[in-house]
């Protein structure tokens, strides 16, 4: 409850600062990014303009992800929070249309892996494993507003923090065993299409 609370605090003076410093462009706009929607990864967040040239506001990461090869079928879940700014060049100020530089970072507690070998249908051969990341990015790119709809287009580098492998351990009927599932951390390339209905 004290999360909640303080979350709905910070929410109310983000709202009222921004209604304050409107200009000629929107102070407030949901947003989500369909790329990352493909590979698993929603996004859904809100952006709040706290001056002529600044936002920030936070955001939602849910990864929920299916692959299904020759021989196994292997789940992804996790969940996050993370925070999202943005700066806007040119003549156009708050949210608004032009050149946008974009900072963000979330974090996923709890990295879900679940992988089920079908080669032996009769054996119970699921592996789980479990980790921890975050993510840090920066990006740079074209947002356009028509009304109260928005898309941005950007691109730049990420870094998060997942290991190369994990270790999934299997636990079921008296055996066990380990299987090692490849990940890929480090510094990546990093894309966004991110669709918005900004007021």
């Amino acid at each position: 409850m004290p999360r909640l609370t303080l979350f709905a605090l910070v929410i109310s003076l983000l709202l009222l600062n921004s209604s304050a410093a409107r200009a000629d462009g929107k102070s407030f706009q949901f947003f989500v990014n369909p790329l990352g929607a493909i590979l698993g990864l929603y996004n859904l967040g809100a952006e709040f303009a706290i001056s002529d040239r600044v936002s920030i506001g936070p955001e939602v990461v849910i990864v929920n992800s299916t692959v299904s090869g020759v021989f196994e079928k292997t789940t992804i879940k996790g969940s996050g929070l993370g925070l999202r700014s943005h700066y806007q060049f040119g003549d156009r100020k708050m949210i608004g249309r032009g050149w946008v530089a974009s900072a963000f970072a979330f974090y996923v507690p709890k990295y879900s892996i679940s992988q089920t070998l079908d080669n032996l249908p009769a054996l119970n051969n699921t592996y789980t494993g479990e980790t921890s990341y975050f993510v840090a990015a920066a990006t740079f790119g074209y947002r356009w507003l028509w009304g109260f709809f928005s898309l941005k287009l950007a691109g730049g580098v990420a870094y998060n923090s997942l290991p190369d492998d994990i270790i999934l351990t299997r636990d079921s009927g008296g055996s066990s065993g380990t299987s090692r599932y490849d990940l890929k951390g480090g510094l990546l390339p990093a894309g966004e299409v991110m669709l918005g209905f900004a007021f």
